[in-house]
């Protein structure tokens, strides 16, 4: 009953590689309807060719640590019936008969795939950013809530005559003569504090102070 419900794979592997059982969770990740619609030869058969290796190292010592459970997860590539590749987590543990000897092997896995991909996409932002920064003609800076420094293009170091690594990190006031240099902290607070934009979206001519 529990198999039946549990959301996350669960899969029973003889000693031989070979793909004893799947609850019905393990058949929706590969696609599948029944057990008899999986391949003879699973789950290596279903693994990323590149990932195969990893997981015969992961499931032989699952045997020599027997009876104990692996605690750090294994992370595999896996392909469904449906062609799509899906990212996968999996943990394994030893599977014993009534009479204490080792029969197999239990594997939970769960689907990361969305996880994976939003982690791409953070990613290739970041990829994005970077790309722009350092092509854009202008000056740009990107700061955080606090008005510390994060990005510093290509273009802002020759115009303020700073490297990116002196100013990471920095208030940016540091590039702004008084009265502004004092007071930035206090406009990025009310800004935060009300939404009110007395600058953003309007632009302002001012004077930048260079190293």
């Amino acid at each position: 009953a529990i198999l039946e419900t549990l959301p996350e794979a669960v899969a029973i592997i003889g000693l031989d590689h070979r793909l004893a059982e799947l609850n019905p969770a393990g058949l929706a990740m590969l696609g599948a309807t029944s057990i008899d619609e999986i391949p003879h030869d699973a789950p290596l058969s279903l693994i990323a060719s590149a990932d195969i290796g990893q997981f015969k190292a992961y499931f032989q010592s699952a045997i020599s640590e027997f009876p104990a459970a692996q605690q750090e997860p294994l992370f595999l590539k896996i392909h469904a019936l449906n062609g799509e590749t899906r990212s996968v987590e999996c943990r394994m543990a030893a599977l014993q008969d009534v009479d204490g000897s080792l029969t197999g092997i239990v594997v939970t896995a769960r689907d990361v795939s969305a996880r994976e991909e939003d982690l791409r996409s953070i990613t290739d932002g970041a990829a994005l950013l970077s790309a722009i920064l350092a092509t854009v003609p202008d000056a740009m800076i990107v700061i955080d809530e606090q008005g510390l420094i994060t990005s510093f293009s290509t273009t802002a170091q020759s115009l303020f005559g700073y490297s990116e690594t002196e100013v990471i990190g920095e208030n940016v006031s540091m590039l702004m003569p008084e009265p502004h240099h004092g007071a930035h902290d206090d406009y990025l607070r009310r800004y935060l504090e009300t939404g009110e934009k007395r600058i953003i979206g309007i632009g302002r001519v001012v004077e930048g102070l260079r190293k």
